[in-house]
Order: structure tokens, then C-alpha cells, then sequence
């Protein structure tokens, strides 16, 4: 039987298992899209959930600044944002982690049939 928690897929659980860019950008920009309307009335937050998106540079970009503003202690020092940072920050991480990690199976991928196509030239 499974539990509760077993039967959820997270937005951050399909990221990681995603098998293509297209869906980890889109699961992203849904929840930039959802959580716009908190953070217009949160200065902090307003500059790192505007879209669109622009690639693989603007992720890794909005992530070391949820990184930088998780360690400010005048920023956390409330508590209010812990709880949407560590979500925000964990979310960008894993897509960011997961578009890495496709973009260098592509890259596997291209190098192993260069190699096969040189092999069969050769």
C-alpha cells in the first residue's frame, strides 16, 4: 500500500525525472507564473520571478540569487521568506541541475555517433 506521500508528484520530483528541456521549462515558468502574484507585493522576490525565462544563464543567475538571499540574515531575520525561498531555490536547483545533465547526455549522445560515423569513414 502506498503512503500519502508516495502517491504526490511533486513539481520538483517531475523536474528530475524529466526527459527533455521543454517540460522543465514549462513546470518553471508555472511556478514563476503562480507565484508572481506574492511576490509583487515582495520587493525581494519581484527581479527573480519575472519571465520569461532566458535559458540555461538566467537560471543559473536567479539560483545564486535565491542562494545569496537564503544566507541574508536581515532578509530571513522575520522567518517570512524562509519557506518560499527554500522552495524557490530548491525547484531552480533541480531544473538547473537536470537541464546540466540533459544538455550533456545530448552532448554524450552527439560524440558517441560522430565517433561511429568516423569509424565507419575511416
Amino acid at each position: 500500500m502506498k503512503t500519502d506521500k508516495e502517491e504526490f508528484m511533486t513539481i520538483k520530483r517531475v523536474i528530475l525525472e524529466a526527459n527533455a528541456a521543454e517540460p522543465i521549462c514549462f513546470l518553471l515558468t508555472a511556478y514563476i507564473e503562480a507565484t508572481r502574484f506574492y511576490v509583487r507585493q515582495n520587493d525581494g522576490f519581484e527581479r527573480l520571478m519575472h519571465l520569461p525565462l532566458g535559458g540555461m544563464d538566467d537560471i543559473r543567475a536567479r539560483l545564486d540569487e535565491l542562494k545569496r538571499l537564503t544566507c541574508d540574515p536581515l532578509l530571513n531575520e522575520n522567518g517570512i521568506y524562509n519557506d518560499m525561498l527554500d522552495e524557490a531555490t530548491g525547484l531552480f536547483s533541480a531544473a538547473f541541475n537536470r537541464l546540466q545533465f540533459l544538455a550533456w547526455e545530448k552532448q554524450r549522445q552527439l560524440a558517441k555517433i560522430d565517433a561511429m560515423l568516423c569509424q565507419a569513414c575511416g
